[in-house]
């Protein structure tokens, strides 16, 4: 609507290792390629079924800009 782009947050779940690893050197506005599985759950406040998606991280892996975008260039173009 009127040009302006809506973007959707959903929160990515690791466990152990990798959970410190992400806390102690991701930052926030850096590039990851997450593997895992979508977990959609639900909960009720004041009556109402509310509704909420997250990422089951199996693999997280933080990536450079300038490297992914070559990979995505070439993986496109074969």
């Amino acid at each position: 609507k009127n040009g302006e782009k809506v973007a959707d947050f959903i929160n990515v779940v690791t466990w152990n290792g990798q959970a410190k690893a992400t806390a102690e050197y991701l930052k926030k506005g850096q590039m990851v390629a997450i593997d895992g599985r979508l977990q959609v759950s639900s909960y009720e406040k004041n009556g109402n079924r509310q509704y909420y998606t997250e990422v089951v991280a199996d693999n997280l892996h933080m990536v450079d800009p300038k490297t992914f975008e070559a990979t995505a260039n070439t993986a496109v173009a074969a």
